[in-house]
């Protein structure tokens, strides 16, 4: 298995682990389109985050296959903001993370999440944060694993 920077020559590869991210995560919450919809578009929407906001996207792969992808931003609190201490207030951010149906399971994920951590750490970012859609318990099993706990909740209430 081999982790390493997204190029533009695997974009095919991406959007399509894009697409079948967001599949599920339709199934799982009614705000979410199915991939077809939005897939190509949100991955050049994160393309440019990433420009603008020091990110990476990280790929996976098992021999010539694209079998997983990660995105990673940096951002932080307001300078003006004093509710939290300084060396807290820069984070990184994974956006995105998905793993192709026949490799998950096979610690596809942590390795990308370890790439991610050093990627932040080589920025001297000492924070990151993921979330999830509630009702994804393998992700949230998954970060729980790799050593992400709870540090916000977000409650939602729809008209």
């Amino acid at each position: 298995m081999e982790i390493f920077e997204y190029s533009a020559s695997l974009r095919k590869a991406v959007v399509e682990l894009m697409e079948l991210l967001q599949d599920f995560e339709s199934v799982l919450h009614p705000s979410r389109p199915p991939g077809k919809e939005v897939a190509d578009k949100h991955f050049d929407y994160l393309l440019a985050m990433c420009n603008e906001y020091q990110g990476k996207v990280f790929v996976a792969r098992h021999e010539n296959e694209i079998v997983g992808f990660i995105v990673v931003l940096i951002s932080g609190e307001d300078d003006g903001a004093r509710h939290i201490y300084e060396r807290y207030k820069r984070y990184g951010e994974i956006t995105d993370l998905a793993v192709a149906e026949g490799f998950r399971r096979r610690g596809i994920a942590k390795l990308l999440i370890e790439k991610v951590e050093e990627y932040v750490s080589s920025l001297g970012v000492f924070t990151l944060q993921v979330s999830a859609l509630a009702k994804n318990f393998a992700a949230l099993s998954l970060y729980e694993e790799t050593g992400f706990g709870a540090y916000e909740v977000t409650l939602i209430k729809y008209d």
